[in-house]
C-alpha cells in the first residue's frame, strides 16, 4: 500500500499522530544513539547506513548522524531535511516498535523519492533480521530448556 501524500488528502493525516515528526518519534540522547551502534542491526544502502533496533513502543522512532566529511553545512542539513522529510511521510510504512538510525556517508544529495525508498528498502531487510534473530533465540531457549529437562529425568 503506497503511503497518501498529504498534500493531496484533505485532512493531511494517515493515522495517530498523522504525518508529524514531533519529539517522541526522534532518538534524542546520546545513550539511544550509542545503544544502537551497540546492539543494533545494520543495513547499507548506498551512501547510507542504517541501524534498526526493537524498542518496545507502538510506533517507530528516527535518529541521523551526519558527519562534517560529508560536506559544508549548507549540504549536511539539505540531506539532513530530506531524511527527515522521508522519514515523516514513510513512518507509517514503517514497523511499529523499532528505532532506526541513519549514518549518512559522503555522496551528492539525493532526491526525495531516493532517500524515501532507500529507508523503506533497508527498513524490510532489517525487519528480516530481527525476525530472524528472534527464531534464533526462540530456537535455542527451547533448546536450553529441553537440555535442562532432560537432565533433571536422568
Amino acid at each position: 500500500m503506497a503511503t497518501p501524500d498529504p498534500a493531496k488528502t484533505s485532512s493531511g493525516a494517515a493515522g495517530p499522530g498523522g504525518f508529524r515528526f514531533g519529539r517522541s518519534r526522534r532518538l534524542t540522547h546520546a545513550r539511544e544513539f550509542q545503544a544502537m551502534y551497540r546492539s543494533g542491526a545494520r543495513q547499507n544502502v548506498g551512501a547510507l547506513v542504517i541501524f534498526s533496533r526493537p524498542n518496545g513502543l507502538d510506533r517507530p522512532r528516527f535518529g541521523m548522524a551526519v558527519h562534517r566529511k560529508v560536506g559544508k553545512a549548507n549540504v549536511r542539513n539539505r540531506i539532513k531535511r530530506l531524511l527527515r522529510e522521508a522519514f515523516r511521510l514513510e513512518q507509517h510504512e514503517l514497523a511499529s516498535g523499532f528505532d532506526y538510525l541513519v549514518r549518512v556517508r559522503p555522496h551528492e544529495p539525493m532526491t526525495l523519492e531516493a532517500y524515501r525508498g532507500a529507508l523503506l528498502e533497508a527498513a524490510a531487510k532489517l525487519e528480516k533480521t530481527w525476525a530472524k534473530r528472534a527464531r534464533r533465540q526462540a530456537e535455542r531457549g527451547v533448546e536450553t530448556a529441553n537440555g535442562s529437562d532432560d537432565g533433571a529425568d536422568a
